[in-house]
């Protein structure tokens, strides 16, 4: 059963990451937004005044690093869904939850998250990686959680 648990885990990172995030991926790029906020100011009329740039405006103040929170947003999106399968066995098979362990689930679900943002931001707005090295990545953090889990409680 364990290792069932393992392989509805990759599958459940494989739906978060490819099959769920539709309008969310666009909202996760900096690229967009900047397209986003230029059409809006064309739609407006306004644009920004002479030797001023997209940045500079009021508009881009506001919703400039909002790619962040849509990254955060995927990220616990992503970790609660690849936990999923393991939640669901300990609860129907009578294991139960310490609340110590309750804590730790709890943290390693945070910890993931962020993790899972700081790898999507590294691909989609700084360059640094490719979908390849993104999907290893994410495989490793779904084996890591895996490891800890059965160690901890199964």
């Amino acid at each position: 059963m364990p290792i069932l648990i393992l392989v509805l885990m990759l599958l459940m990172h494989l739906i978060a990451d490819y099959c769920l995030p539709a309008r969310l991926y666009d909202m996760k790029q900096r690229r967009w937004w900047i397209a986003r906020t230029k059409q809006i100011l064309a739609e407006e009329f306004t644009e920004p005044p002479e030797g001023e740039s997209l940045e500079d405006s009021a508009l881009w103040k506001r919703v400039g690093a909002d790619y962040l929170a849509a990254i955060v947003a995927h990220g616990f999106i992503w970790s609660v869904l690849v936990h999923i399968p393991a939640m669901a066995y300990i609860a129907w098979s009578g294991l139960g939850f310490s609340s110590g362990q309750c804590w730790m689930m709890t943290i390693m679900i945070a910890a993931l998250a962020v993790l899972h943002a700081w790898s999507e931001n590294n691909r989609l707005n700084k360059l640094k990686s490719n979908a390849w090295g993104t999907l290893f990545f994410h495989s490793v953090l779904v084996g890591v959680s895996y490891a800890w889990i059965e160690v901890l409680v199964i």
